[in-house]
């Protein structure tokens, strides 16, 4: 499982901490990527609903990538 993690709008978005964050199971201990999987699951992750772009909001964009395929969704932060 591969996830990437990005931080996208707000008021004033600074490009050092909107860089991609990325996560590989295949990095973790078998234990860890376990619990990664299971986390995932358990929050219901492919299930969230969309949330559009609006200017002065700030998403957290984050794609998964799993042996069934890629989900993104965008999380609003507050």
């Amino acid at each position: 499982m591969q996830i990437q993690m990005q931080i996208e709008g707000g008021f004033a978005q600074i490009p050092a901490l909107a860089k991609p964050k990325k996560l590989d199971s295949v990095s973790l201990s078998a234990q860890d990527a376990d619990e990664l999987k299971h986390l995932v699951q358990a929050a219901n992750f492919f299930a969230l609903p969309a949330v559009p772009a609006t200017p002065h909001v700030v998403r957290i964009i984050v794609p998964i990538a799993s042996p069934s395929g890629i989900m993104a969704s965008a999380i609003p932060s507050n």
